[in-house]
């Protein structure tokens, strides 16, 4: 390969580029050679157009950032990057990284600058760099941006956040990127925006960045730490010590055939003992809903909920599709199946309506007579009609389950059709209702009130902290996490959740306390 075939080569590919020209300060405060990370190349090898990056802390996605930045400005002329931070302080620390980056950049590649102040930096080229805080009234107008990097998002304020991403996106180059990442703050719109991405409701690609998939960035640290360790406790941590989330860490980074697997749960359980476990999980998260800590109005046990995700599989169960009903195949990707129906076993079904048009989701779940968690749907594109359709075939299938149906908004659609005359349902859980004449009747479906709602909620409540059920959902576990009581009293997910699952399987504790079963 000759010189120029080899520098044609570097410039088309970013992590080339920047691994070859740009300098970086490592931790110990020494210049070397921007070699790119783990995360920082999957993230640049898997650009999209939007994305969000939750993360744990200083795994150098904001340095990626700024050398990216310097990448496309000399590379492309008349281009305009942009980062932003949520406060002056910290937008000076990005803009002084910047300077010295550019400043250490190799001169073979580097252009030389017309202007390099006021968190700004523009080149001969004409293209430029921009540092700026979230809510600038300048930023984003009269530009046409290429790449923009918001850092610390979940920091920002809500309502400027709003405002800021509206400008951003409308200003965005056709052939633009923007990249939003955090470490959490909170259920904020942050948590908003982490799970709209998740749950394919906008248009962000999302990424979680975690210590557990770091190798060289703490290494020293970890050393340091593990020594400390051994001093304190007369010998190194070993495999026989950890307790129950240790060990799914430290199979989680194979322990087993990873020497720093142990060095990094020593590196943990020292950070432990001084930021304390909650905080840790929020600034050192092992997975992104293990971040979005929230202290005092939670309703569920977040340590017990956390436990059960350590150990739960969700991977869909469908290895015996010819012996499904049709239907079933036709949802299959919405489907969970942990275990299948038994002849002369008792089933529940909760089932909770969204109406089809991409925000709530339609959730069924099935527990059995023992409160095992057997089935999940949950879809938020389903049509009412055809999700009544859906439920019918799922309660057969569990041998002709009691179906409780909440009865508000779409419900109604799905209560018809299923206590249609012609082709009713048989096990359909009944409320009591009492008419002006004082003659009970019964109705089916479960109506929600501001009586029947507290019940039904304290109930999976107690149930789950006794340990007297066992769910199998992570949509479900990660919805509990964020199911909490606000200022008024009222019990419900906050903004930017879903509590669909939540509501589906306390209607299925409820056809299991309610003792009724019409078969």
């Amino acid at each position: 390969m000759t010189k120029e075939e080899k520098l044609k080569r570097i410039v088309a590919d970013p992590l080339l580029w920047i691994k070859y020209f740009c300098v970086i300060v490592d931790k110990e405060g020494c210049k070397v050679p921007f070699e790119p990370t783990y995360h920082q190349k999957l993230l640049s090898k898997n650009f999209g157009k939007f994305n969000l990056v939750a993360k744990s802390r200083q795994l150098g996605v904001t340095s990626f950032a700024l050398a990216y930045s310097l990448y496309l400005t000399h590379t492309e002329p008349d281009t305009v990057c942009m980062i932003m931070s949520y406060s002056l302080d910290t937008v000076d620390i990005v803009f002084k990284k910047l300077k010295a980056m550019y400043d250490d950049l190799n001169p073979a590649v580097k252009i030389k600058d017309v202007a390099n102040n006021r968190k700004e930096l523009i080149l001969k080229n004409r293209s430029r760099i921009i540092c700026c805080v979230c809510g600038s009234k300048q930023a984003a107008r009269g530009s046409t941006l290429r790449y923009v990097h918001l850092t610390e998002v979940a920091f920002m304020d809500d309502d400027k956040l709003k405002n800021q991403l509206v400008a951003i996106e409308a200003a965005l180059r056709p052939d633009g990127q923007m990249v939003l990442e955090s470490t959490s703050n909170g259920m904020n719109m942050w948590y908003e925006l982490w799970m709209k991405a998740v749950n394919h409701e906008s248009q962000y690609i999302p990424f979680f960045f975690s210590w557990l998939d770091d190798k060289h960035l703490f290494s020293r640290d970890y050393k340091e730490n593990s020594e400390i360790y051994k001093n304190r406790n007369g010998r190194y941590l070993t495999a026989d010590d950890l307790d129950e989330e240790e060990l799914v860490l430290y199979h989680k980074m194979n322990g087993e055939n990873n020497p720093l697997a142990l060095m990094k749960l020593m590196w943990r359980r020292m950070k432990i003992s001084n930021i304390g476990l909650e905080k840790f999980r929020q600034e050192y998260p092992s997975n992104a809903m293990e971040s979005f800590v929230v202290s005092g109005n939670n309703i569920f046990d977040l340590e017990l909920i956390q436990s059960r995700l350590n150990f739960v599989d969700d991977t869909p169960k469908l290895e015996l599709l010819k012996k499904l009903p049709p239907i079933f195949r036709k949802w299959k990707n919405s489907i969970t199946i942990w275990k299948y129906p038994e002849k002369g076993k008792k089933f529940y079904g909760g089932v909770d309506t969204g109406e089809g048009i991409g925000s709530d989701n339609s959730v069924i779940s099935i527990v059995d007579e023992d409160g095992f968690q057997c089935f999940e749907f949950a879809n938020n594109k389903i049509k009412p009609y055809e999700f009544a359709e859906l439920v019918r075939e799922v309660g057969l299938y569990y041998n002709t389950c009691l179906l409780v149906i909440e009865k508000l908004s779409a419900g109604h659609t799905v209560v018809d059709k299923l206590y249609d005359s012609g082709n009713r349902y048989i096990n359909l859980y009944k409320y009591k209702q009492y008419d002006s004449k004082g003659k009970m009747r019964k109705k089916p479906g479960f109506e929600t009130s501001s009586k029947s709602r507290p019940i039904i909620i304290n109930r999976f409540v107690e149930l789950f902290e006794k340990i007297e059920v066992c769910i199998n959902s992570k949509g479900l576990l990660n919805e509990m996490k964020s199911f909490q009581m606000d200022n008024n009293g009222k019990v419900q997910a906050v903004s930017g959740a879903k509590d669909d699952r939540v509501l589906a399987f306390c209607m299925a504790l409820e056809g299991i306390a309610s003792g009724i079963y019409y078969i």
